[in-house]
């Protein structure tokens, strides 16, 4: 996958326009415990 230094699937640019669902979670269990 592309790990650019955040959560590495995309979460914030194309899974957040994808994935909404996945997005709220992942930056909830990315940027918070990060």
């Amino acid at each position: 996958m592309s790990g650019r230094g955040k959560g590495g699937k995309g979460l914030g640019k194309g899974g957040a326009k994808r994935h909404r669902k996945v997005m709220r979670e992942n930056i909830q269990g990315i940027t918070k415990p990060a």
